[in-house]
C-alpha cells in the first residue's frame, strides 16, 4: 500500500508538472467596458529615499513622489525627517519620521528598567522642533515590534512603551499624526489585537502601518481585511500605508516594480511603499545607481508616473500584472505591465527542480521547493491538493536523488508567450506601440525600447490580442493604444 500511495504522490508531481509545462501562452486581459477611479500614483512612496542635496531632484521630480519614509536622525542630520522636509515639501510629499530610527534610549528597548529619560527627551524635543518649524510629519513609533529583530521585550513592552510615546506626542502636539504598528510581514491577528489595547487605553493610531514581505502578497485583500476588522471592532475608517520590502532577487527587476505599484495602487491603502533595500537610501530604494543613473526599475517607476485617466480592469496572469488607464481627452489606453517571476539558482529551483528532484521536492516540503520559486503558476487548488499528499511517500531514496541528479538552473525558455487581450474595444481597429524594459541587473538602463508598431483590427467580438516578444522573467512593458 505504502509502495502504491508513494507512486501516485510521485506521478502527480511529474504530471502537474507537464501541464505547467505545456501551458506557454499566459494571457492578460484588460476590459475596456470596466472602468474605475482615476489614477493616484499612491504608489510612488519611498523609504529612506532622499537626503538634503541627493539624490538629484531631477530624478526625483520624474518619479512625482507622494510619500517619504524617513528616519528621525539627527546624526548625520542629511537624512532626518525633519531635515528634509522642505525638500519633500517642494515635491508635495508627505513625511513620515520613523522614531525608532534615530531616537536614543537606554537598554535593549525603551522603558526597560524603567529607563525611559533618553526615550521621552528624545521624542519630546522632536515634537517640538517639528510644531515650531511649521512642519506636519507624522510619526511612526516603531518598525515590526513583532520580530525580535527589531523590538527586545516582549508585546507587553512593546504596548507600554506605545501608550507612554502616544500620550507624550499627544500631550505636545494634539493634532500630531501618529501611525503603527508597522508590523512584518503581514500579520492581520497581531494588528487587531494591537488596535483592541489600543481602543482600550485611548491611544489608536491615525494610520495603521505594515511591511508585505511575500513578493505576490495580496495587498488589496490585506488592505481590504483591516479596513473590514476596523469597522467590526469600531475603529472606525482609518488611512493604511503598505511598505512593500524588496527581496534581494528582485531589487533590480522591473517587472516587480511593476507587480508592487499595481498592487498598490488598486487596494485602499492611502500610500504604497517601496521599501529600502540593501543600498542607501540616495539610490531610491535601488532604482538609481551609484552615479544616480537610472536602472530598469526607476523607469517602471517613471512610465507609471506618467499614466493619467481613469483605471482599466487588468485581469493578471500567473507570472504577469499591471495596470491600464484610459486618458479621454486623448483617447488612448496606457499599459504597463511586468512579469514578477524570478528564479533563484539554487539546484532545487522552481519546476525544473521538481522535475529533476521529485523525491527530495517532497522530502524537502513542497512549500520549499515554492519559496525558493517565488511563483509557479499552478493553481491554488493544485498546491493545496499536493500538500495533503501522504508522509509516507516522501521517504524514499533521497541519497539515490543526490547521486543521479546534478544541480540545476532555471532554463529561460521554459516561460511561456505573454499575450495582451484588449475586450469591448469601441473601435474597429486600433494602433499598438509597445515597448519593451529589459532587466538590466545593477547597471543603468536606457528605459524602455520599442519591439513593435502597429494597427490591428479588431475581432467581431470587439477584441485585439496581440504577444509581446521577448519577455523576460523580470521584464517589463509599456503599450500605448490608439485609434480609440
Amino acid at each position: 500500500m505504502k509502495t502504491i500511495s508513494r507512486l501516485i504522490a510521485l506521478t502527480a508531481i511529474l504530471t502537474l508538472t507537464r501541464m505547467v509545462f505545456a501551458a506557454g501562452k499566459e494571457t492578460v486581459t484588460i476590459d475596456f467596458a470596466v472602468k474605475g477611479e482615476p489614477i493616484t500614483h499612491k504608489a510612488s512612496g519611498f523609504a529612506r529615499g532622499l537626503t538634503l542635496t541627493e539624490p538629484p531632484q531631477d530624478m526625483l521630480a520624474q518619479l512625482r513622489p507622494v510619500f517619504f519614509r524617513q528616519p528621525a536622525l539627527d546624526s548625520p542630520a542629511k537624512y532626518g525627517a525633519l531635515a528634509i522636509y522642505p525638500r519633500a515639501k517642494s515635491l508635495n510629499a508627505t513625511v513620515e519620521a520613523l522614531l525608532s530610527d534615530g531616537v536614543k534610549f537606554d537598554g535593549r528597548f525603551p522603558g526597560e528598567k524603567g529607563n525611559w529619560e533618553k526615550w521621552d527627551r528624545g521624542v519630546s524635543d522632536l515634537v517640538r522642533r517639528a510644531m515650531s518649524g511649521g512642519q506636519r510629519v507624522q510619526w511612526e513609533i516603531w518598525t515590526e515590534p513583532n520580530l525580535g529583530a527589531s523590538w527586545k521585550g516582549s508585546k507587553e513592552d512593546y504596548l507600554v512603551m506605545w501608550y507612554r510615546t502616544v500620550t507624550r506626542i499627544r500631550a505636545i502636539d494634539p493634532n500630531a499624526t501618529i501611525a503603527g504598528p508597522g508590523v512584518g510581514p503581514f500579520d492581520a491577528g497581531w494588528i487587531t489585537g494591537y488596535l483592541k489595547v489600543c481602543k482600550e487605553y485611548d491611544v489608536l493610531p491615525d494610520v495603521i502601518t505594515w511591511h508585505e514581505k511575500d513578493p505576490k502578497g495580496d495587498i488589496v485583500a490585506h488592505v481590504d481585511q483591516i479596513e473590514n476588522d476596523c469597522w467590526q471592532d469600531g475603529h472606525g475608517v482609518r488611512p493604511i500605508i503598505v511598505y512593500q520590502n524588496v527581496p534581494e532577487a528582485h531589487r533590480y527587476s522591473p517587472g516587480f516594480a511593476v507587480w508592487t505599484v499595481a498592487g498598490q495602487e488598486r487596494s485602499k491603502a492611502q500610500f504604497g511603499v517601496r521599501n529600502k533595500t540593501s543600498e542607501h537610501g540616495l539610490q531610491v530604494a535601488s532604482l538609481l545607481s551609484a552615479k544616480f543613473e537610472p536602472r530598469s526599475p526607476w523607469w517602471a517607476y517613471h512610465e507609471y508616473a506618467q499614466m493619467t485617466g481613469r483605471m482599466i480592469k487588468v485581469s493578471k496572469s500567473s507570472t504577469v500584472d499591471g495596470l491600464a488607464t484610459w486618458e479621454a481627452g486623448t483617447k488612448t489606453i496606457h499599459i504597463l505591465v511586468g512579469r514578477g517571476r524570478k528564479y533563484v539558482p539554487t539546484a532545487r529551483a522552481g519546476w525544473i527542480g521538481v522535475v529533476k528532484h521529485p523525491i527530495a521536492s517532497l522530502t524537502g516540503g513542497l512549500d520549499w521547493v515554492w519559496d525558493k520559486f517565488e511563483t509557479t503558476g499552478i493553481p491554488d487548488e493544485g498546491r493545496t491538493w499536493l500538500k495533503v499528499i501522504t508522509p509516507g511517500a516522501v521517504k524514499i531514496a533521497t541519497t539515490t536523488d543526490k547521486i543521479l541528479n546534478a544541480p540545476t538552473t532555471q532554463p529561460t525558455d521554459t516561460l511561456g508567450e505573454v499575450e495582451l487581450k484588449l475586450t469591448h474595444l469601441p473601435a474597429a481597429s486600433v494602433h499598438v506601440i509597445a515597448q519593451r524594459l529589459e532587466f538590466s541587473g545593477e547597471k543603468a538602463s536606457a528605459g524602455p525600447k520599442k519591439a513593435f508598431e502597429k494597427d490591428l483590427k479588431a475581432s467581431d467580438l470587439k477584441e485585439v490580442k496581440f504577444i509581446l516578444p521577448e519577455m523576460g522573467e523580470a521584464d517589463a512593458y509599456v503599450v500605448h493604444i490608439s485609434g480609440l
